[in-house]
């Protein structure tokens, strides 16, 4: 059933009545992956984790990108520097 904290901190389940020192209370994530607590309980932070095409896409993208910039630097070449590039795309 549903449990109730009155304003002068008991708690009220059915017809039980508990004092404050007589429970604890925490949030529980129902998905703890993508879900994380702000501090002092406060509330929580839930995340879509799903991982569509379009953002699976601009991963790997992401990912060349670094490794050209890697790659770039490993060589001693400059931002200003202009390379070519010929990618194929999976």
């Amino acid at each position: 059933g549903e449990a109730v904290v009155n304003a002068d901190g008991t708690l009220t389940a059915g017809p039980a009545v508990l004092l404050a020192e007589e429970y604890s209370s925490r949030l529980v994530a129902a998905d703890p992956e993508f879900t994380a607590a702000l501090p002092d309980g406060a509330g929580l932070v839930v995340l879509d984790g799903t991982v569509t095409a379009e953002l699976e896409a601009e991963g790997w993208a992401k990912d060349r990108i670094r490794e050209l910039q890697e790659l770039r630097k490993s060589t001693g070449l400059d931002v200003s520097d202009r390379i070519s590039v010929v990618i194929s795309v999976p």
